[in-house]
């Protein structure tokens, strides 16, 4: 078997994710990445119009100048089949998984809407890109973990899971939906450890903090 070390993260076709995907190809890792933006200044933001920079493209030409083995993957938190297709098509070109990023987060309808504005269809869709996706990538890949002796699984949460907001929205808040989310989230990788640790799977949760990523700069 092959000593070089897997690692797949999610979203990473800009921001922390690229940052994350670059890092542990710095570190060693050949990565798989995975988000919807294919290539680099494809994706827009809400209005249709405004230009978003980042690409999965870019990003595995900045894994492979590590000297690493990139490959891209199009993956939409928002359709089920096409999370578990990212992961067997990971899997599949690497032959292991050793880390397991999660750090594609949905940020549509519904994340900055107050308690009154909130519906039913907001909320599903919320915990559906913030919550059940991953859940279904760890358990659809968990099996895997298990039968090559282990692995590490990486959780990137929120701080709104646990902090109350400076204000309200517009004023430094965020919305309900969207932090219940990421509380729920936020419990994942604790109870995943303590069901699987003893088969060797390491979990974390790390908080980045309030980064300004091209996203955030292209509004």
């Amino acid at each position: 078997m092959s000593d070089r070390k897997i690692a797949f993260v999610t979203g990473a076709s800009r921001g922390i994710g690229r940052a994350c995907a670059v890092s542990l190809a710095k570190a060693g890792y050949d990565v798989a990445v995975s988000a919807r933006t294919l290539v680099d200044g494809s994706a827009r933001l809400d209005d249709g119009v405004t230009p978003v920079p980042g690409g999965l493209d870019t990003t595995v030409d900045q894994i492979v100048e590590m000297g690493q083995q990139g490959i891209a993957i199009e993956m939409d938190l928002m359709d089920r089949a096409s999370v578990l297709q990212a992961a067997d098509i990971a899997y599949e070109h690497f032959g292991r998984i050793d880390v397991l990023l999660n750090n594609a987060i949905y940020q549509g309808p519904g994340a900055m809407l107050t308690i009154e504005q909130l519906d039913d269809e907001h909320v599903k869709q919320l915990f559906e890109g913030n919550l059940f996706a991953q859940l279904a990538l760890i358990q659809h890949l968990l099996p895997r973990f298990i039968k090559q002796g282990g692995a590490t699984v990486v959780n990137m949460i929120s701080a709104t899971a646990f902090k109350n907001p400076p204000g309200k929205i517009g004023a430094g808040g965020w919305g309900v939906g969207y932090a219940m989310t990421k509380a729920a989230f936020e419990r994942l990788a604790p109870l995943l450890m303590i069901e699987h640790g003893d088969d060797g799977i390491i979990t974390y949760n790390i908080d980045p903090g309030h980064v300004i990523t091209e996203r955030q700069k292209a509004k």
